[in-house]
C-alpha cells in the first residue's frame, strides 16, 4: 500500500464501508479442466470521478475506469476496483478502521489464504472451500443490508446452495 497515513487509511475505510463492495466473483473458465475459478475483489464504485482516483491515489494499486450508463437518466460512474493478494493485504490494513464491512473484510482474508499460487496445485476440496466463501460472503451482505434481527427479509432472499454447499457452510 502507497500510503500508510493514518487519516487515508480512516478515509479509504470509511469509502469501502460506505461506498464499497467485497466480494468473491466465480469466474468462467473454459480453458481448464475446471469450468470456473474463485477471485476475491474489492471495489468502490461512485457518479463522484474523484472517489475512485483518490482510492487508486491512497492505494498505489488497483485500476480505475469509467462505467458508462446505459440507462437513460442515469449518470455515469467511474470505478476502482483491486483483487486477489493486493486486495487481501490491503483489507488487513484497512481491518481497524471498518464498521460495517469488516465481517465481510475478515471473510475475504481468510478465502484469500486458501488460493493457492497456481490454479494446478488446487484441489477439490480446495475448490468447495473456495465456493463456501463465495456464499458467505453473499450470506453476509444480505445479513449487512437490513441486520441480523430482520430475518423476514434474510429468509425471503437466501442464496439457494446445494447440499453439499451448506454442509461445508456449517463448518465454517
Amino acid at each position: 500500500m502507497k500510503s500508510k497515513n493514518i487519516v487515508d487509511l480512516a478515509w479509504l475505510a470509511g469509502i469501502i464501508d460506505g461506498e464499497g463492495s467485497i466480494f468473491v466473483m466465480k469466474q468462467s473458465r473454459k480453458d481448464r479442466d475446471r469450468m470456473f475459478n474463485y477471485i476475491l475483489r474489492m471495489s468502490v464504485q461512485s457518479t463522484d470521478r474523484i472517489m475512485a482516483f483518490e482510492c487508486m491515489k491512497i492505494t498505489g494499486e488497483g485500476a480505475t475506469m469509467d462505467a458508462p450508463t446505459k440507462k437513460e437518466n442515469r449518470s455515469n460512474t467511474y470505478k476502482w476496483q483491486i483483487s486477489g493478494r493486493k486486495a487481501a493485504h490491503l483489507l488487513e490494513e484497512l481491518l481497524p478502521f471498518l464498521r460495517v464491512k469488516k465481517d465481510q473484510a475478515e471473510a475475504a482474508i481468510l478465502f484469500q489464504s486458501t488460493t493457492k499460487k497456481h490454479w494446478r496445485n488446487m484441489t477439490s476440496d480446495d475448490y468447495q472451500t473456495q465456493e463456501n466463501f463465495y456464499y458467505r460472503l453473499k450470506e453476509l451482505k444480505i445479513l449487512g443490508k437490513i441486520g441480523k434481527d430482520s430475518l423476514g427479509y434474510v429468509s425471503a432472499n437466501t442464496i439457494n446452495k446445494s447440499e453439499s454447499d451448506i454442509r461445508i457452510l456449517e463448518e465454517i
